[in-house]
């Protein structure tokens, strides 16, 4: 591993203070005449990555249109009710264990490195109970399975067992215009669990496994598709049996090995601290993706007051489909990596005093929308770099490139539940080749300029990093920043190189060609045949 050269503009000592404990943590049940209304923004709703389905819209050929969708649920396209030949199809898969060599679209290991230990691979145990699907060839689109449950010997989380889950989940759109499905998403997790029987801490009522289902709505009359069953206290059910979610053991790295196609491609984000990205190619069509990172603590932002201490700024994030709701009830919840996020943690920092309920440890990543600012970023042909921070809220999308600079925002409170300071961290695992895109690089050492502002003013960095690794046309470069603090700071990189070793972006020459002239411009102009410079 070769380290490079690194320019800090704002560093200090890092703080003494330990951070608090992390936790399992589910949101207080709330009984329906609880009267209260409040915020909570988590990183997952539901158990889309256990399970899978295929629905079509047979409503409308457009998913677009604004007409209301008619979802039904599909046992295989042309068998009723999926008879509708430009019906729009969407699938949601989750990846099965890689049972054989050659298989496609599957998990095909995790593994376990704590501290001072060697790595220790996962031995697969089964798939949860519940809804699957057989690959539809017609429409490429691949075979459906249920989580996967694992056991790392010897690894014990919480829960004083060995167990885990994982949950790797994919979203198939195919129009009768798509030649290929379009990947909407990915997400991966993993989850440590041990297994409880009975009724629920939390509500008292059993266990319910997940199923999917139709029901027709009546304010749109159409029929529509969801899940049903599951609880938030679980990463997986089955009747009367809940995987019970526990924390992951300190200083722990966890690596995961997808075999994916290729079109899963771009930025990917996450919450992970230190990752390593490794892609190497499975076959024609398939990639082998590894991440292994350790888990981080994020920040549980949740708040509630009784609706007559609501203030404008409260008020005005409770928003749909642009309008503001004139009497919200109850929890609302959001992704920590919506816009509405960062309305939310502002309005209601007051109220939540400026303090988390809870730190979740927390392993995951999933795809992302490339950053604005330059074409270098927009490349679909590859995977071009992870972002990852244990932020409350962070932008749903790669960094974007503003004058020079690579900028991330990210939002959340001051302390940590016990009262200390929460220490913001910012990994971003980026090819090589994309800050030669950026700047005009060559392939030769780069140093990089982090800063960290809050507000417009430079905030506190404890410690700021750049790695190079791997060689060839599979170089990274991993950048990290930790130590700051919070409310929307900022993280700023900007990449340097040596005057000698960059690349004159956009040269212009003359070339000549008797009285004929023409310019030519790029990072190595050449003029055209029969042509010579000026």
């Amino acid at each position: 591993m070769k380290r490079l050269a690194l320019l800090v503009l704002s560093v200090v000592m890092a703080i003494s203070v330990a951070p608090a404990q992390a936790e399992n943590w589910t949101s207080p049940f709330l009984p329906p005449d609880s009267g209260l209304v409040g915020w909570q923004l988590v990183d997952r709703f539901n158990f889309e990555g256990s399970i899978s389905w295929l629905k079509q819209n047979t409503k409308d050929a457009d998913p677009n249109a604004k007409q209301e969708a008619e979802w039904r649920l599909c046992v295989e396209p042309g068998v009723a009710p999926c008879t509708r030949a430009d019906g729009t199809y969407d699938a949601n898969i989750s990846l099965p264990y890689c049972a054989t060599e050659k298989q496609e679209w599957c998990i095909e290991a995790i593994a376990m490195t704590p501290s001072g230990a060697r790595k220790i691979p996962g031995e697969f145990i089964r798939n949860v109970a519940g809804p699957t699907t057989n690959a539809v060839k017609s429409l490429n689109i691949p075979k459906g399975s249920t989580a996967g449950l694992w056991r790392i010997k010897g690894v014990k989380h919480s829960g004083n067992v060995d167990t885990y889950a994982t949950l790797v989940n994919l979203r198939f759109v195919k129009s009768a215009k798509d030649r290929e499905p379009f990947i909407a998403y990915m997400d991966a997790r993993v989850l440590p669990y041990r297994e409880v029987t009975g009724a629920s801490s939390r509500t008292n009522q059993n266990y319910e496994a997940l199923s999917v289902a139709e029901f027709f709505d009546d304010a749109t009359n159409n029929w529509l598709a969801g899940i049903s069953g599951g609880s938030e206290e679980c990463a997986w059910t089955e009747s009367d049996l809940c995987g019970l979610i526990e924390d992951f053991p300190a200083k722990t790295n966890i690596s995961v090995t997808l075999r994916i196609g290729k079109r899963v491609t771009g930025w990917l984000m996450g919450r992970l601290e230190n990752p390593v990205v490794n892609v190497s190619p499975f076959n024609s069509s398939q990639n082998k993706l590894t991440i292994d990172a350790k888990p981080v603590d994020v920040p549980i932002f949740y708040s509630t007051v009784n609706p007559a201490e609501l203030t404008e700024a409260m008020r005005k994030t409770f928003m749909v489909d642009g309008f503001e709701v004139d009497n919200p009830e109850g929890i609302w919840s959001q992704k920590g990596n919506s816009i509405q996020a960062f309305d939310v943690i502002p309005a209601w920092k007051d109220a939540a005093k400026d303090t988390a309920v809870a730190l979740t440890r927390t392993w995951s990543f999933a795809t992302t929308s490339n950053g604005s600012g330059s074409k270098c970023l927009e490349n679909t042909d590859k995977l071009l770099g992870l972002v990852t921070t244990n932020a409350t809220a962070y932008e749903g999308n790669a960094p974007n490139f503003v004058d020079d600079t690579l900028d991330y925002k990210v939002a959340g409170m001051h302390f940590n539940p016990d009262g200390s300071e929460f220490q913001g961290r910012y990994d971003l695992v980026m090819l090589k080749s994309v800050a030669q895109c950026l700047y005009g690089f060559k392939d030769a050492p780069i140093s990089a300029t982090i800063t960290v502002l809050n507000n417009g003013a430079e905030a506190k960095v404890a410690t700021a990093s750049l790695v190079e690794t791997g060689s060839g046309s599979n170089k990274w470069l991993k950048l990290s920043a930790q130590g700051f603090t919070f409310s929307n700071p900022i993280v700023r990189v900007k990449l340097t190189q040596d005057a000698t070793q960059t690349v004159k972006a956009g040269t212009t020459i003359t070339c000549i060609q008797g009285k004929k002239t023409k310019k030519v411009t790029g990072p190595n102009p050449k003029c055209p045949t029969g042509y010579k410079k000026k």
